[in-house]
């Protein structure tokens, strides 16, 4: 160039400015939601389970204690007494076919009200007291899976001198998946309940049905 030339170059103007730094700060946001998420994956995760894991049990015992309360389960329809000549207790006999229908009545029930869907606040990750419960809430789904299963059991011990304690337990299996923001699990929540019991006077019977069908 000559005298009395200059070269004069035009630097970015304002609104090139602007949009460069809003670029660099979603890309900043986005870096740090998907940092933030991966750290607080596990957590929700756990939190989750328990959510769920109190919820299926909530209703599970629902489920049997409107059984009971129905009439439905009541120890003298589901299990009968064999005595010898003398009165003595020598075998206790379960109805199977009682045991059988209700197992699947109680297992429909409660499975048909696992279906549902569950929040979390986002301020009871962060571990934090004063923040548990609060802020948005994130939408957890459960919804029942696998071959769960309700089976009845027997359990007999003793309750003192000629008296043995015969207790019919309800044991509920039940797989529950898990849908979370980008993921899933599944997690099996286990009940054993009592639903009847009695007291057998007089020796320990010699015999006895089991219960698993």
């Amino acid at each position: 160039m000559g005298p009395g030339f200059f070269y004069y170059h035009r630097g970015p103007d304002g609104p090139q400015i602007r949009r460069a730094l809003l670029l660099l700060a979603i890309s900043g946001l986005l870096a740090f939601a998907l940092y933030a998420g991966a750290q607080m994956r596990p957590l929700l995760g756990s939190l989750a389970t328990t959510r769920v894991s109190n919820a299926v049990n909530r209703i599970v015992y629902q489920a049997v204690n409107e059984a009971i309360d129905s009439g439905q389960i009541a120890y003298e329809q589901l299990v009968s007494y064999e005595k010898d000549n003398e009165g003595r207790i020598t075998m206790v006999r379960s109805n199977m076919a009682a045991f059988n229908r209700l197992q699947a009545q109680i297992l429909e029930l409660i499975l048909g009200r696992i279906d549902q869907v569950l929040s979390i606040p986002v301020g009871s990750l962060t571990g934090s007291p004063l923040l548990a419960g609060r802020g948005p809430r994130i939408s957890v789904r459960m919804e029942s899976v696998g071959s769960s299963s309700a089976r009845f059991e027997n359990q007999f011990e003793s309750a003192g001198i000629n008296q043995t304690k015969h207790r019919i337990v309800l044991r509920i299996d039940v797989y529950v998946s898990i849908l979370l923001p980008g993921y899933s699990t599944v997690t099996q929540v286990t009940n054993e309940i009592t639903v009847a019991e009695t007291v057998i006077v007089g020796e320990v019977p010699g015999t006895y049905t089991y219960f698993a069908t």
